[in-house]
């Protein structure tokens, strides 16, 4: 892996000047996207004046960062090592700035969450957090982008997956179960008395964006094989991209949905909703993560978050 010491010799001996410490944040930016117009926009120059900055970079010390094609760029293998190595220097340096012992634990802590969760969980909660930590303020943003798409957007990513994410820490915070759900009216309108294969004859409600790149009948494919059991062809179909709004659809009467227990726990409770097919199992591996990108330490801020996540989830 190159070091700034193995950069330093191919400069004869010279320390790194400012301009190339400038050229090499120029080149972390265009290997973070692979692609040299939108690293422009976020410095601000043009694509012509940047490729003129990786250019004098890799004349100065003598490698070669991209290889270019018409219409992409691509890393070298040793443009991939030094990427490694900036990426790691960054955010050291972006750790130390927020985690100064000078000041205590303050500012602003970026989240990104799935709807579900964010709705059915932490946005019931969030006050808490707010009093216990006055001087931290989160920027929470929702929505159903993948890890990959918005990693370099936010601080943490809260989702629910295996947890299994390429260059990402997946921190498990809250395990969860599952079981199909459906309302009691529902329940006796299809005359159902808890047999699988009546499924042939009901609308099934599905979740098309469970996590990342989740075939629409994910969930219910991990619970039907958690119960040892096949599923028969729905009579009808409904597809959501959202687990709430899966579980508020069969409060209303439109179908059976897999229900996550924290999602519809207190629809259960109301009697709103009732498992048809059983109990709720739990699903090996699969729960509610904390998503954030692999540094030397993790900040202050997301620790203070991330220790509130686990003991709210033990609550």
């Amino acid at each position: 892996m190159f070091s700034n010491s193995d950069i330093s010799s191919r400069l004869d001996g010279k320390p790194i000047s400012v301009s190339t410490y400038s050229n090499l944040y120029a080149f972390y930016m265009v290997a973070r996207y692979l692609s040299f117009k939108q690293a422009a926009d976020e410095l601000c120059l043009t694509s012509s004046a940047l490729s003129h900055r990786i250019s004098n970079l890799e004349r100065e010390i003598e490698i070669r960062l991209f290889d270019r094609y018409p219409r992409r760029v691509q890393l070298t293998e040793d443009g991939v090592r030094i990427f490694n190595v900036l990426e790691i220097s960054f955010a050291q340096i972006s750790s130390a700035i927020q985690d100064s012992a000078l000041s205590k634990v303050s500012g602003r802590l970026r989240l990104y969450v799935r709807p579900s969760l964010a709705g059915f969980w932490l946005i019931p909660r969030i006050h808490k957090f707010q009093s216990e930590n006055p001087a931290l303020m989160l920027d929470i943003k929702v929505g159903n982008e993948s890890v990959d798409d918005v990693k370099y957007e936010c601080d943490v990513i809260l989702t629910y997956s295996d947890g299994v994410y390429q260059g990402m820490n997946g921190e498990l915070f809250m395990i969860e179960s599952m079981a199909p759900v459906c309302s009691k009216k529902y329940y006796e309108e299809m005359c159902l008395s808890g047999k699988i294969e009546e499924i042939s004859r009901c609308t099934i409600l599905f979740d098309a964006a469970a996590w990342d790149n989740a075939t629409s009948d994910a969930e219910w494919q991990l619970w039907l094989r958690a119960k040892h059991l096949q599923m028969p062809e729905p009579g009808h179909a409904m597809k959501f991209d959202n687990a709430g709004l899966c579980a508020l659809a069969a409060v209303n009467h439109a179908g059976i949905s897999m229900g996550r227990e924290r999602i519809v726990r207190s629809s259960i409770a109301s009697g709103d909703l009732i498992t048809p097919f059983g109990d709720f199992v739990n699903i090996e591996n699969y729960g509610y993560y904390a998503v954030y990108p692999k540094k030397v330490q993790t900040s202050a801020r997301l620790k203070v978050f991330l220790d509130w996540l686990h003991k709210q989830a033990d609550d």
